[in-house]
């Protein structure tokens, strides 16, 4: 099994990057292989909602001038995704809401190729936004139909320059936990496919709440 973590930060060596090391120690003590993707000094395309994913259904995103797609592609191999990012303006930063915008429109438009794959999150916050954007990130995992792993507290680390987080010594054992809890859940999720029918949820009815006539569910 592997995880795919999504570093939003423009810090190599920040602390959303000790964070995710800290989650990658507990995942590979599991036998869970990691690995680590960096976009926070991406120019990431902002979705602007053009439904060509949607449409023709192609899996991936009509802008291919950055990282994206490559992205998605190791997203569809991966059994986790891990989801980490600064807090800026008291929520994520610009790079991964661009990211989580488009990934999702593109699950919407194809096969839905997160369901059923464990999301964690992780943010690393100087002082307030914190739970804003540990929400922001797991309504992300929730429309994608993801079941997420948590830690034993909001998975967030305090600090400003880097590596600062690692005095947080409350925050790096919910870290900790995070990680260990993610390894959990993923190995039940595999257990469980040999034992229990995934349901069939992969059909979307896109409709817009002033229509007068709704479509007929059965």
């Amino acid at each position: 099994m592997k995880v795919l973590a999504i570093n939003g930060s423009p810090r190599k060596n920040g602390n959303t990057s000790t964070m995710i090391k800290a989650v990658f120690k507990e995942l590979n003590a599991e036998g869970i292989e990691t690995e680590e993707i960096m976009i926070g000094k991406e120019r990431l395309r902002p979705c602007i909602a053009c439904d060509h994913c949607w449409k023709h259904k192609t899996g991936k995103c009509v802008f291919n001038d950055d990282s994206l797609n490559s992205i998605i592609e190791k997203m569809k191999q991966a059994d986790g995704l891990l989801l980490a990012s600064p807090v800026y303006v008291g929520d994520v930063s610009g790079p991964m809401k661009s990211f989580m915008d488009r990934a999702v429109y593109v699950a919407y438009g194809s096969e839905q190729y997160m369901r059923h794959k464990v999301g964690a999150s992780i943010v690393a916050a100087r002082r307030v936004g914190g739970v804003a954007a540990i929400n922001t990130i797991n309504n992300f995992f929730a429309v994608m139909q993801m079941p997420i792993a948590n830690g034993s507290y909001w998975t967030m680390g305090l600090g400003r320059d880097n590596d600062e987080v690692s005095g947080d010594y409350e925050g790096m054992n919910i870290i900790k936990h995070l990680g260990m809890n993610m390894a959990w859940l993923m190995k039940s999720i595999d257990f469980a496919k040999d034992h229990i029918k995934k349901p069939d949820t992969t059909t979307r009815i896109k409709s817009l709440i002033r229509c007068e006539r709704f479509p007929k569910l059965d």
